[in-house]
This record gives C-alpha cells, structure tokens and sequence, in this order.
C-alpha cells in the first residue's frame, strides 16, 4: 500500500518519479503502477537514469537562463 500511495501521490503532484525495479521487465509491471508512469521513460540500469536526470537538469538549467 505503501508504494502504491507513493506513485499515486508523485502522480497526482506532477512530480518526478524513479522507480527502480530490480529483475522485473516492463510487461511485468503491474497496470495500476503503469496507469501512473504515462510518459514515463524506461531504462535498463541506474547509470542510464543517473544520465538522464543529467541532461533534464541541464534542458532546465538552460530554460532558466533565458
């Protein structure tokens, strides 16, 4: 219940979100969790997230300057 409040919550507030699930692949994924993730961003190892959320900051970063 715990998780489910938590990605439910992220959601709703328009926040983002890492979801980190070790050894389950993405039709694994429960719908309820997947009717929260809409246009989420799959990736396959933290580095891969690590990277991503680098280049997120640095869009805004640069949004912000302007």
């Amino acid at each position: 219940a715990g998780t489910l409040s938590e990605i439910s919550m992220s959601a709703w507030l328009n926040k983002d979100m890492v979801v980190y699930l070790d050894g389950v692949t993405e039709p694994e994924i429960p719908s309820w969790t997947l009717g929260c993730l809409d246009g989420a961003t799959y990736v396959n190892s933290i580095d891969e997230a690590i990277a991503l959320y680098k280049k997120r900051a640095k869009s805004l970063i640069k949004k912000a300057r302007k």
